[in-house]
């Protein structure tokens, strides 16, 4: 708690009206093997970003879920009707989704960790991580740790669904930084669950 609120008083875009266009329930369609939902409720967020063991999204592999604090601000200076959003991690979970990799990941210490079990989160924020397997770690963003962005919403009408569109991340684009926000949209977008 003390987190969030310290992140709340320093935050630049600290905006306490939330956009109502982004709450609810968003899902993004299987690509290549992920999978991604976004719940949002009153300026508070939470992405599962779910791995599945083939293209198709037939077989779940391990599911990453990231929680925290959004903020929404002014229009984008770069993107025609995008407007800026800014996000805090607070936690990240990571869900193995069969014995088979939780056996794996206990044998591997995945995370310097051994107490995997299937479909059991284990908090894993700020940690180093080899989650494929590959001898390549990837460090988890550690409970503070901001990613800058922009997003834009389109309301549908009936019986069309709203479309929530996020800023495309490239290599000089990473939204590590202010700076380095998003200066395009991503052509993958999320639709509102009904």
């Amino acid at each position: 708690m003390k987190l969030l609120l310290a992140t709340l008083l320093l935050h630049p875009l600290s905006s306490f009206a939330a956009d109502p266009a982004l709450e609810g329930t968003w899902l993004q369609s299987c690509g290549n093997g992920v999978q991604k939902t976004e719940i949002i409720a009153e300026q508070y967020a939470k992405l599962t970003e779910k791995y599945f063991t083939e293209k198709e999204c037939l077989r779940p592999g391990f599911s990453l879920q990231s929680i925290g604090p959004i903020f929404t601000g002014g229009p984008s200076t770069e993107v025609e009707g995008a407007s800026l959003i800014d996000f805090t991690f607070e936690r990240v979970l990571l869900t193995l989704h069969s014995e088979e990799l939780a056996r794996s990941a206990r044998e591997r210490s995945l995370c310097g960790l051994t107490q995997w079990q299937a479909e059991a989160p284990v908090e894993i924020t700020g940690l180093s991580c080899d989650l494929f397997g590959i001898g390549a770690a990837v460090r988890i963003p550690r409970a503070g740790q901001q990613v800058y962005g922009i997003y834009q919403v389109e309301v549908a009408s009936l019986p069309a669904v709203d479309r929530l569109h996020f800023g495309k991340l490239t290599r000089e684009r990473n939204g590590r930084s202010e700076s380095t926000r998003p200066s395009s949209l991503d052509p993958r977008f999320y639709l509102r669950s009904q």
